[in-house]
């Protein structure tokens, strides 16, 4: 702080860093700026002339620095912080430089040469304009086109859903057309399935109601007494016929029944 309250500039620029690293070419290489001949203009409390007065009492520095290339044509006017302005922790810095243009005016023989090269300028600036112009349009058109391929591209997907909403759409109509026409069918089918059901069972079911009927007993001999009336049965004498009534009605039983199966199964 006593190099600042003393203004010893030099013994502090050989303390800034940036200086130090531009020498050496490691940073900013081919890069000037001014003298430092003014004060730090880092880190300050806001609102005031005072250097950091924080718990971190940051060292004060050159912060804050106006560079350009070097060249011949650039001449440092001023360099200077301004220590005026309090709104921040810095102070702001300013640079006047003058520069030297080159001198144009050798091309030109005269004034003559001058109005032709402005309206030459002129000719030049109309047909760039009207150049940039067609550019633009031709661009609109571009984007024009590449919108309305984009628009295409996003429409194909629902044609195509649709389509194929369309497609399966008609193969249900034809699948239930076909179902409608074969529905008639089947149940034809199903009808004669169950008459040879029927007919197949048929047989079985009268040899069940053979077995089921019992012939009427032969040559009985019919006893008294008195607990009771006993049937015993006799074997015919040798040479005797059997009678013919049990097998008569045995036969008539077994023809009704049949009938009487054929008229059931005939009205199913």
């Amino acid at each position: 702080m006593d190099r600042i309250n003393n203004e010893k500039w030099l013994e502090l620029i050989e303390a800034d860093q940036l200086k130090r690293e531009i020498s050496k070419g490691n940073v900013l290489t081919g890069f000037t700026e001014g003298e430092l001949n003014f004060y730090p203009t880092y880190k300050f409390d806001p609102g005031s002339d005072n250097y950091d007065s924080s718990k971190k009492q940051r060292i004060p520095a050159y912060c804050d620095r106006v560079l350009w290339r070097e060249d011949e044509s650039v001449t440092i006017l001023s360099y200077k912080g301004h220590m005026e302005l309090k709104v921040s922790d810095h102070k702001p810095v300013s640079a006047m430089l003058k520069f030297k243009l080159k001198d144009t005016s050798s091309s030109l023989d005269n004034v003559e040469n001058i109005d032709k090269a402005q309206s030459e300028g002129l000719e030049i600036t109309e047909e760039k304009r009207k150049q940039d112009i067609n550019q633009d349009d031709d661009e609109k058109n571009k984007r024009q086109k590449m919108e309305d391929v984009e628009n295409q591209i996003e429409d194909t997907p629902k044609e195509v859903e649709k389509e194929i909403e369309e497609v399966k759409t008609e193969e249900e109509n034809e699948i239930k057309e076909e179902e409608a026409i074969d529905e008639p069918k089947k149940e034809d089918q199903t009808q004669t399935q169950t008459q040879k059901t029927n007919i197949e069972d048929t047989p079985q079911e009268t040899k069940e109601i053979k077995q089921e009927v019992k012939l009427p007993p032969k040559n009985l001999n019919h006893t008294s007494n008195n607990n009771g009336t006993n049937l015993q049965k006799t074997k015919p004498k040798h040479g005797a016929p059997e009678s013919p009534g049990g097998n008569m009605m045995t036969f008539f039983i077994l023809g009704f029944v049949v009938v009487f199966l054929a008229y059931c199964w005939a009205f199913k």
